[in-house]
């Protein structure tokens, strides 16, 4: 059977069992044994603990019909365990003792300290440490069930009194969830600061890939990703489908999404880390590139987007950054990817343009400049799909230090993703400008430089080829 984290009723709760969550159904995934009513005796169930003492039962039959002494008194205390963490699951009941929650968690502390005590006593200390860690039949550990609780400050009691005596924090469900796991969504950011002092893997994949931080922000617990990330949790990991956690908020394991969740989950993030923020890179000079009229390659397809990105209905202000603080790319960096025969041809042309103060064919310019083709045999003005104008080359040069710029952001930290929203286009233009093996090298594809190789070769020659 399948079980997956049911979410939160929003993401500051700290309750796994909304009325509302993701996933659409209704009541958490808990870990068994937390439920009210459970039997005494509900954890055992092909427990570990029942095949650990196989062979003790057959060596101490008593008068009970064959269950040992040692046995029972296992059970027995292995139920006192269960019962202390179940009554921390709905504190403040009409079986609650006076003093609320803070009296519930010593209660728990203290009995699950008897079991401890009685556990040693009838088995020793190796056979009693055997027994802290035993799983039933879904592999949850009493560890696990406690990082399950509803409360925060309950779980983390409970947490701290289980791992004093022993309890291995390496311990995972059937799905690979660790205590991490549950603890991010069910209980808060408390238990999990008890979990990463013990060195839990706050970082460590289940069997689908999913780290705490994931299950935290698709959950819908802010509150507990913006711990993980205190505690050095990354928003940069993948699961096993190249999802990072900020691609999973507020969607459930079954793909339904919930906007308010994930815009909620989303903005505690960014603002808590800025630089998971897009960095978007643009400037004002890119518009300066004309074209004639009608032409597809215009300043309105910038602006278009521009617009569009900051309406308020697709990205949050939260969301991304913007600056326009970057150079424009050096003749050096040019020449890393373009002949410097091309180069000096575009400082010609900006000369050129500037006295006619008109956009004029670009292709036919280069094949006459660069390969010398006769005038007959040039790509006629109206069908040239690159124009040259008086902004074109600072826009172009502007387009090619955005890319490097960015580059640069995204190896040192500053951001961890960046989109260059410039002009003109920069993937087509090759050594000398034409594209190489394109009809009697009739096109430019609406480039004047190649921004992306330029920025590629920016990225060979001077940052560290190391893993960043």
């Amino acid at each position: 059977m399948h079980r997956t984290f049911s979410a939160p009723a929003s993401h500051a709760s700290t309750s796994c069992d909304g009325d509302s969550n993701l996933s659409g159904d209704t009541g958490g995934d808990r870990p068994q044994g937390l439920e009210p009513g459970l039997p005494e005796h509900g954890f055992r169930s092909k427990s570990v603990l029942n095949s650990n003492l196989a062979g003790a039962e057959k060596q101490n039959v008593g008068d009970d019909g064959g269950f040992g002494i040692t046995v029972r008194s296992k059970l027995v205390s292995r139920s006192v365990v269960i019962t202390a963490l179940r009554c921390l699951e709905s504190p403040g009941g009409d079986d609650s003792p006076a003093g609320g929650e803070q009296v519930l968690v010593k209660l728990a502390v203290s009995k699950i300290t008897e079991a401890w005590g009685a556990l040693q006593r009838d088995l020793g200390p190796g056979r009693a440490a055997e027994a802290l860690n035993a799983e039933d039949e879904f592999s949850y550990s009493a560890l696990m069930k406690a990082a399950a609780l509803n409360s925060d400050t309950a779980a983390a009691a409970t947490i701290l009194a289980l791992c004093a005596l022993g309890c291995s924090v390496a311990t995972e469900d059937s799905h690979g969830y660790g205590p991490a796991h549950w603890a991010s969504v069910c209980a808060g950011p408390k238990a999990l600061e008890v979990l990463a002092a013990f060195r839990c893997g706050l970082s460590s994949g289940c069997l689908v890939g999913e780290t705490p931080m994931h299950r935290a922000c698709r959950m819908g617990r802010g509150d507990s990703a913006v711990r993980l990330l205190q505690l050095g949790g990354s928003i940069c990991a993948i699961n096993h489908d190249f999802r990072s956690p900020l691609d999973v908020a507020g969607v459930s394991d079954t793909g339904v999404v919930n906007a308010l969740v994930r815009a909620a989950v989303r903005g505690v993030i960014l603002q808590a880390q800025p630089s998971s923020r897009l960095a978007v890179f643009s400037h004002p000079d890119c518009l300066e590139h004309r074209t004639r009229e009608d032409h597809q390659e215009a300043p309105e397809r910038l602006t278009a987007i521009l617009k569009r990105m900051r309406d308020g209905r697709h990205l949050q202000d939260h969301e991304y950054s913007f600056t326009t603080q970057f150079p424009h790319a050096t003749d050096k960096a040019l020449k890393r990817v373009h002949s410097t025969r091309y180069v000096k041809l575009m400082r010609h042309l900006d000369t050129v343009v500037r006295q006619s103060n008109q956009p004029v064919p670009f292709t036919p310019m280069v094949q006459r400049g660069m390969n010398e083709v006769p005038l007959e045999n040039l790509k006629k003005g109206a069908h040239s799909d690159t124009w040259f104008s008086t902004g074109s080359l600072g826009a172009a040069t502007r387009a090619a230090g955005a890319v490097c710029a960015a580059i640069d952001a995204v190896v040192s930290g500053s951001c961890q993703n960046a989109m260059c929203l410039v002009r003109p286009p920069g993937h087509h233009a090759g050594v000398d400008g034409l594209i190489r093996g394109s009809k009697k090298e009739s096109s430019c594809g609406f480039c004047i430089f190649n921004s992306v190789m330029i920025g590629a070769a920016h990225a060979l020659r001077h940052l560290d080829a190391s893993p960043q």
